[in-house]
Order: C-alpha cells, then structure tokens, then sequence
C-alpha cells in the first residue's frame, strides 16, 4: 500500500469516526433532554396558546379583589 493509499484510508476511517460519534452526541443529547420532534409537540404548544379574550374577561372580572389570598394558591 502506498502512502496516498494508507493516506485515504486512515482519512476515510476519521470521517466515519466522526459521523459516528456525532450521531452518537446527538443521540445522548436527544435522550437526556427529551427531544421531541415538531410534529409531537403541537399538542404540547396548544396549553401555551394566549387566549385574549379569557385574559380580558379574567381581568375584568378581578378575583384578587374579592380574595385577598388570591395569588397565594
């Protein structure tokens, strides 16, 4: 074997390293931070959805002035 040949050969083996090993992080990564996909989290979007018209109707309606402990739940 000639050392261009070896060369490319221990270069091939490197890239292969790393794509392993890359696939490998973001494996950990996804599992340690529960990733999800986008897909799976739209349900999970929907209980941050802003509701403008409960927030006015909520505001208006002022339970804190009626219970003093109100935000103390």
């Amino acid at each position: 074997m000639t050392n261009e040949a070896a060369s490319n050969t221990t270069a091939a083996a490197t890239i292969d390293l790393a794509a392993a090993a890359e696939a490998s992080a973001l494996a950990r990564w996804e599992l340690e931070n529960t990733a999800r996909d986008a897909a799976a989290g739209a349900a999970a979007e929907a209980w941050f959805a802003h509701d403008a018209e409960a927030e006015r109707a909520q505001l208006q309606a002022k339970p804190w002035a009626a219970d003093p402990r109100y935000f103390k739940r």
